[in-house]
């Protein structure tokens, strides 16, 4: 028997599905199944069967424009039911931010981080965008950017990007390793720096390592 969050995860795939069809033959109606399956990565059967959804709730028209050719337009209905997806969506994602920043939040409050702190955060992704605006309600003003194969003037968040071997660790307070997806050269980066337990910072659980703690 599925639990209620299975049941729930599943109908939000559902859903989300659904909207890209919508919002695929919005943009584009002479899109053909196959075609909109190579679009959304998708079986050539699970579009089929989306798109034939679709037809029956009466959010999408099909008509016939050639041999074997078909055109799907948005209805009345099919256009308003795409919007409620999109607001339904809109909420699921700023709920997760939420619940993202408050884990943040929290774990930044236990590195006990004040005006003067120094900080390196290494990273340009999602989580480095909210690790930063977490540092910037503790009034954290030095802060650093690093990450591994940096191009030549890169930016993020208006920052000067510098390369992780040019992390000087006795000039911050703190590391914080603020990337999703850790690569084998940025672990040997931060091994080769001689960064120490109390200043190395990870977020949540990644690969193994200690969430919102010392390695």
């Amino acid at each position: 028997m599925r639990s209620n969050n299975e049941r729930i995860d599943r109908i939000e795939r559902s859903q989300a599905r659904e909207l890209d069809v919508l919002s695929c033959l919005l943009s584009t109606p002479q899109t053909s199944q196959r075609q909109l399956s190579q679009q959304l990565n998708i079986a050539l059967g699970l579009s089929n069967s989306l798109v034939r959804n679709l037809v029956k709730k009466g959010c999408l028209r099909a008509s016939k424009a050639g041999w074997k050719r078909w055109v799907y337009t948005l209805t009345p209905y099919g256009l308003s039911y795409r919007l409620r997806l999109m607001v339904a969506y809109i909420r699921r994602f700023l709920d997760d931010y939420s619940n993202v920043r408050k884990i943040l939040r929290d774990q930044l409050n236990t590195l006990v981080l004040h005006e003067e702190s120094r900080v390196a955060i290494v990273g340009t992704g999602e989580l480095a965008e909210l690790v930063y605006l977490g540092l910037r309600e503790h009034a954290v003003e030095e802060v650093e950017i690093y990450d591994v194969d940096v191009d030549v003037d890169c930016k993020f968040l208006g920052f000067d990007v510098r390369e992780v071997e040019h992390l000087a660790p006795e000039r911050f307070d703190k590391v914080l390793i603020a990337a999703l997806n850790i690569s084998d050269k940025l672990v040997e980066d931060i091994k080769t720096r001689r960064i120490g337990e109390e200043q190395l910072v990870y977020f949540f659980d990644l690969d193994g390592i200690s969430s919102g703690g010392s390695s």
